[in-house]
């Protein structure tokens, strides 16, 4: 056989449909699987359910954050909680009933000083430095040892202080 005969026979096809791949969901249940993710824990639950008991109930949230930033997450965390109807491709998405209802522990922030909003001076320290990466990393530095210090009031921490690299090479920061 000669190589172009060969290489006819093995003429891969222009497209190939794959299937959407089997999720698992639920305890130990090998039925417990779904295509679509929130359809899989709707009706069975999470992965991780028989583990959940060894997640604390509320998980509790520190947040570093800019200036005003504290009232967007607990907003977000608000929202998160809430139900949701889908508003677009409906024959597809279903409705979000909440977090806690989801997953069946709920999200709060951390007691006590837990939530550290950031200097308002922060913005303008950074666009008047020679080195405005080392201004927000000590402004960074100081809040996570702030939260070092009561590290027992939470279980996880989120940060929304990513800056945005403007024109003048400058930071700013986002809104949330």
């Amino acid at each position: 056989m000669t190589i172009a005969a060969a290489s006819r026979q093995y003429v891969l096809p222009g497209h190939v449909v794959i299937p959407e791949p089997k999720l698992r969901f639920g305890g130990v249940s090998k039925d417990a699987v779904d295509i679509h993710p929130l359809r899989g824990l709707l009706s069975h639950g999470p992965f991780s359910r028989d583990k959940l008991a060894a997640v604390s109930d509320p998980i509790r949230f520190a947040v570093i954050a800019p200036q005003g930033g504290l009232k967007r997450a607990s907003n977000l965390l608000n929202e998160l909680e809430g139900a949701h109807q889908p508003r677009e491709r409906r024959a597809y998405l279903s409705e979000f009933p909440g977090f806690s209802k989801l997953f069946g522990v709920r999200l709060a922030f951390g007691n006590g000083a837990t939530s550290i909003e950031l200097p308002s001076t922060l913005t303008v320290e950074i666009q008047r430095s020679q080195r405005p990466h080392a201004v927000l990393a000590e402004a960074l530095t100081r809040a996570l040892f702030a939260l070092r210090n009561v590290r027992h009031d939470f279980d996880m921490g989120t940060s929304k202080n990513i800056p945005l690299w403007c024109d003048d090479r400058r930071f700013e920061f986002a809104a949330w």
